[in-house]
């Protein structure tokens, strides 16, 4: 199975209309990750929790903009990029 960004972002939105609990501070914290190498993944939650919903795509073919995603109504925002914990058992 091949899902694109917005697919996942879409199906995370239907969890969390479902269950709210999970996106609200202090009962458990809602992170989505895309990841970028072995080590290190983009910050896109808000991609999730955002209101009223928009389709977001990564900007790529301009290395003067890694880490930007743009929205279908123009609007850039950077991905916060943070080191990702390796704890897959071999």
């Amino acid at each position: 199975m091949d899902l694109n960004d917005m697919e996942v972002v879409n199906m995370c939105r239907m969890l969390i209309d479902r269950f709210p609990v999970l996106a609200f501070p202090g009962h458990g914290s809602f992170s989505l990750r895309k990841r970028i190498s072995y080590d290190r993944t983009e910050d896109i939650s808000w991609t999730v929790l955002e209101r009223p919903y928009k389709d977001w795509r990564r900007i790529t073919g301009d290395s003067n903009r890694r880490h930007v995603w743009q929205s279908t109504d123009g609007v850039e925002r950077m991905a916060e990029v943070v080191t990702t914990t390796q704890n897959f058992p071999e």
